[in-house]
């Protein structure tokens, strides 16, 4: 009886090729959310996009579109403020 997710470090080649192209799918999300990106920034950004999707996968999540949806939550976009340094706009009195 095999288990139904692989051994971790171990993907299929249909795995690899989801991976793949999620990975091709969501960088272009995160690069659009980086006004600054250096090439020290992107090397680390890519990285933590590419462990993203394994740990995503071998949590038990192989659709693409979902990897592409968990994956974006979990990595931070800068220019996402937090909702508390927004600015908000004050009211008048009429």
């Amino acid at each position: 009886m095999s288990s139904r997710n692989p051994p971790f470090g171990f993907f299929d080649p249909d795995m690899l090729a989801t991976l793949e192209r999620t990975f091709n799918a969501t960088w272009p999300v995160l690069e659009a959310h980086e006004p600054f990106l250096d090439s020290e920034r992107e090397a680390e950004l890519k990285l933590g996009l590419s462990r993203t999707l394994v740990a995503l996968v071998a949590e038990g999540v192989t659709d693409a579109d979902r990897l592409r949806k968990f994956a974006l939550e979990r990595l931070p976009l800068m220019s996402q403020a937090p909702a508390a340094s927004k600015p908000t706009a004050k009211l008048q009195p009429t």
